[in-house]
């Protein structure tokens, strides 16, 4: 059996929208067997997947359906199967997806049948890997960039000022302090003269 492989192969866009939902789906054993080389091929390309129960065939032929019409607009032409799910194919003309249930997919061995083409086994886990790490970097792009915020300046330490005192010259400094004193003084009441010391001046 071939090496599984991402999905690196430059397929048509439908053949990626199938393979997107049987990713969604996690089917086993996703094969892509390329058909345009030969000669009267029904189809460009078989898509082939299986399950272990109906449920899961029945489920990953939705999930098929879906992603091909959203992704691509496309319908498939005709379907066949899904009464029991026990294989379910999708005829999209260009390419025909088979889903079974394995026991089913052993006995029919479209592999076997149609091994003249490019058959590729595809690594549906790190397909979805893949999609996810492409869609996460899609959403980063496409996120407004906020500018990065730096960092806010330190305030420094307003000094603290020291009050200013004038320092007077030495001379008005001494000034200063005889009028203290003086002002600090109590004033002498006036003299008055008696009568009687008026009356024992001598006249001039």
């Amino acid at each position: 059996m071939p090496k599984k492989a991402a999905v690196k192969t430059a397929y048509p866009p439908l053949v990626h929208a199938i393979l997107d939902g049987l990713s969604d789906l996690k089917a086993e054993n996703a094969t892509v067997i390329d058909l345009r080389e030969l000669e009267n091929a029904v189809a460009a390309f078989f898509i082939i997947a299986d399950a272990q129960s109906n449920t899961q065939v029945n489920a990953m032929g939705q999930a098929v359906r879906k992603q091909a019409r959203e992704q691509c607009a496309e319908r498939p032409w005709h379907v066949e199967g899904e009464d029991n799910s026990e294989w379910i194919l999708l005829d999209y003309v260009s390419t025909v997806v088979h889903l079974f249930q394995t026991p089913a997919r052993a006995f029919y061995d479209l592999e076997g049948l149609w091994g003249d083409g490019k058959v590729e086994v595809i690594d549906l886990e790190a397909l979805a890997k893949e999609q996810a790490d492409a869609a996460k970097a899609l959403k980063k792009a496409a996120a407004p960039k906020t500018p990065a915020k730096t960092p806010a300046a330190k305030k420094e330490p307003v000094a603290k000022k020291e009050p200013v005192v004038k320092k007077l010259p030495a001379a008005s400094a001494a000034a200063t302090a005889t009028k203290a004193k003086a002002a600090a003084k109590p004033k002498a009441a006036p003299k008055t003269k008696t009568l009687d010391a008026a009356k024992s001046a001598p006249k001039k």
